[in-house]
């Protein structure tokens, strides 16, 4: 494998801009392909500055490192946490995140949720800032020190 190709800070932000609209836009990341294209780089150069930006935890990459799994508060596969803003569905990483959504874009949104305490299944609103529905408990399970320890799995 060649030694990886230096990458800006002009080019992390812009490649990291792309992939929250992307997440806003549509509720998924867009991909590699049209990543490089939307910023005229190679493939290679979107890799090499896809995995800068997972190295430097602002986003998580998926196994193979050629596309995104979380840019947080987004999940780009389905998870317990669905949030409904401006007309898009997203997924959110966790209970915490499934309000980061909303909060991030300055929207109302719909979720759907399921605790994990009980498995039951919760419908909450956001509106104008404001949490609507049942009483409820965000606990997390790991220190935020250890949360890179295993982002996956925290």
């Amino acid at each position: 494998m060649p030694p990886p190709t230096p990458t800006n800070d002009d080019s992390l932000w812009r490649m990291r801009y792309l992939i929250y609209q992307g997440f806003a836009r549509r509720g998924a990341p867009p991909s590699l392909e049209s990543l490089a294209a939307s910023l005229g780089m190679t493939h290679h150069e979107a890799r090499n500055t896809l995995r800068e930006l997972g190295r430097r935890h602002a986003v998580t990459l998926t196994e193979d490192g050629h596309g995104v799994l979380m840019a947080n508060p987004y999940s780009a596969v389905p998870t317990p946490y669905r949030v409904t803003v401006n007309g898009v569905d997203a997924w959110a990483n966790c209970a915490w995140d499934m309000l980061g959504i909303p909060a991030a874009l300055h929207a109302d949104a719909s979720i759907e949720a399921v605790w994990a305490i009980d498995g039951a299944r919760v419908d909450l609103r956001v509106e104008r800032g404001t949490v609507r529905g049942p009483d409820g408990v965000v606990h997390f399970q790991k220190p935020f020190r250890s949360w890179y320890d295993d982002i996956r799995d925290t």
